[in-house]
């Protein structure tokens, strides 16, 4: 659909895997983040997996949780509100249930975009989000995006016949791990601490 132009029929093709791809990791009866006393419902599951996949592409992280907040934040209908929360209501839940984008919500080709705009991921596959009186843009660079959050998905490993690896420590936890580097290699826990911290800033 993309390669022939039908963008906003591969957005919305794009937006079931994100919503499929989102009960593959947040299964029925799991429970709620925001609230464990409750189950956790499809906007939830949505947004954390969306927002989660967003900001290990975007800020190009790959020890960021696969599940969380985007950290890009829009200031759209005056109010600052999240982009997954965007994708999930005006993107996902207008053209699944409306079957058409909000009149002040469009998905546009770069060329198309106006001047107002802030660009994101890299530099040979750019992803636009643009404001005017009119309302709120997503540029098509977007769907690189989305293609990748969900082929990377470690719950589509099998699909697309990808194996993921979680690295971790052979410690049972963070403290004893850095503990036995400590002692390994005769230093203290402050030191190990400060390098942990500078290495997480560059």
């Amino acid at each position: 659909l993309r390669d022939h132009q039908r963008y906003v029929g591969a957005l919305t093709i794009l937006m079931l895997a994100v919503a499929a791809s989102s009960r593959l990791r947040f299964p029925q009866g799991t429970r709620s983040v925001e609230n464990p006393e409750k189950k956790i419902g499809d906007a939830e599951a949505f947004k954390l997996f969306l927002g989660g996949g967003i900001n290990r592409q975007l800020f190009d992280n790959i020890l960021a949780p696969r599940e969380g907040s985007s950290g890009v934040i829009i200031n759209f209908r005056d109010k600052p509100v999240a982009l997954e929360h965007i994708l999930y209501k005006y993107y996902r839940c207008g053209l699944v249930h409306e079957a058409e984008l909000p009149a002040d919500v469009d998905f546009k080709r770069p060329e198309d975009m106006g001047a107002r705009n802030m660009t994101f991921g890299r530099v040979d596959r750019p992803a636009r989000i643009g404001w005017s009186d009119n309302g709120l843009t997503l540029d098509t660079g977007w769907l690189d995006i989305l293609i990748d959050i969900v082929v990377q998905a470690p719950v589509n490993g099998e699909e697309f016949g990808i194996e993921h690896f979680d690295f971790v420590s052979r410690a049972q936890d963070a403290t004893a791990f850095l503990n036995v580097l400590a002692e390994k290699y005769d230093t203290s826990l402050g030191r190990l601490n400060m390098l942990l911290l500078a290495a997480c800033i560059l």
